[in-house]
């Protein structure tokens, strides 16, 4: 049995910058800019590049829970 715990906490709050960030280009209709709590901001250009990644982290996270699982 493996423990992602860690990453997986951290997964969760990266999803969560994400989100904020495409919300905010949506309502802006510019670009996707996350803005972690460490560091500058990064431009993650469209919204559909925003998406995919968004996608991406989640089946990550989910992807480590089911290892937790097992």
């Amino acid at each position: 049995m493996t423990n992602n715990a860690d990453a997986r906490a951290a997964l969760v709050l990266l999803i969560a910058d994400l989100q904020n960030a495409i919300d905010s280009a949506t309502a802006s209709g510019g670009d996707v800019v996350l803005y972690p709590s460490t560091g500058p901001g990064h431009n993650l250009g469209s919204l559909e590049k925003a998406r995919a990644l968004l996608a991406a982290l989640v089946d990550h996270h989910a992807e480590l829970r089911r290892q937790d699982r097992q």
